[in-house]
């Protein structure tokens, strides 16, 4: 199997948990869910607007050249759907954290250069947000409340709604315009399901053949100390049938992690799952991305803290 790497950079107490909670999608206003990974990639120089539609290359009949492709003007729509939920017990006690998320976001296609490179603004047209912490009554946001009546917990997701819609520019691989630009939606950033779309190979790839992205994430190991901690996904070209590819994807630290408060932090950073992608029309059409993670060990021998949550993102 070929595989082509893209190198690049009780209760329990409050502390604690305030480190591990901004990992949940419904978080007040540390991100909002939308699917992808960060990180910074190059695609090459010579891709065109041309090639981003060819779904096989002349060289062989079973290699796939795998790349994203837009046309100026167009509009792009996607809904997604979000359960989760962050669990901990230990001592006799037990917490949880309830989250849903479902959101339209449109895409508009701004502009396209000689490259295929896209300049596309981003808008959210609809978005229902809920968070239950143990047994009180879940907290629901929608984007179509009276600012009276917003929950003081989603504020700052509403402010982040009422400014200027955010604009990026990418290229048919889904990678950045430079090696130092990272093309996430504007929420948190350590979050690998944040990023636009998925990184594609610079080169054709058969059924079966791997690439590899790494994704580097910040950690708060103490109050004023903070680590960098690198996230390899590697993703697979399972299958590809009428012309739709199967991409099966999965995330982990390329270190093995000691720390178990960076273990706790990172307990949501770890998601599997896959996407289909139309290789003539060169667009992501689904993507699925599931946690199911847990660390032991955070207060004491018996404590335990799992994530376990199911995103579904359609093209509509």
């Amino acid at each position: 199997m070929a595989m082509k790497q893209m190198n690049e950079r009780g209760r329990l107490t409050t502390g604690l948990w305030l480190f591990l909670i901004p990992f949940m999608a419904c978080d007040a206003g540390e991100k909002t869910l939308i699917g992808n990974e960060p990180g910074a990639g190059r695609p090459s120089s010579d891709v065109t607007a041309e090639t981003s539609s060819t779904d096989q290359p002349e060289s062989g009949a079973d290699e796939y050249l795998l790349r994203y492709r837009f046309l100026e003007g167009e509009v792009i729509r996607y809904r997604s759907e979000k359960f989760g939920e962050l669990c901990f017990t230990g001592a006799g006690a037990r917490k949880s954290d309830l989250e849903h998320v479902e959101q339209v976001r449109r895409f508009e296609v701004s502009g396209i250069d000689a490259t295929g490179k896209a300049d596309l603004v981003m808008q959210f047209e609809q978005i229902e947000m809920s968070r239950q912490v143990n047994d009180d009554p879940p907290v629901v946001f929608r984007s179509t409340m009276k600012p009276s009546e917003i929950p003081k917990m989603f504020a700052r997701v509403a402010d982040r709604l009422r400014r200027e819609a955010p604009k990026f520019s990418v290229m048919p691989t889904g990678m950045p315009t430079n090696k130092n630009e990272e093309i996430k939606l504007p929420e948190k950033a350590d979050d690998p399901e944040t990023r636009l779309m998925p990184p594609l190979p610079e080169a054709p790839v058969q059924t079966g053949d791997s690439w590899t992205y790494i994704t580097p994430v910040k950690v708060r190991i103490a109050k004023d100390f903070t680590r960098e901690i690198q996230l390899l996904t590697t993703y697979r070209l399972e299958s590809v049938e009428n012309g739709i590819a199967r991409i099966k994807f999965s995330t982990s630290p390329v270190r093995r992690l000691k720390s178990i408060v960076a273990k706790a932090q990172l307990v949501s950073a770890r998601p599997r799952g896959y996407f289909l992608m139309d290789i003539k029309a060169g667009r992501l059409i689904k993507r699925v991305t599931r946690n199911d993670n847990s660390v032991h060990g955070v207060q004491g021998p018996q404590s335990l803290v799992t994530y376990s949550s199911e995103m579904i993102e359609e093209l509509l």
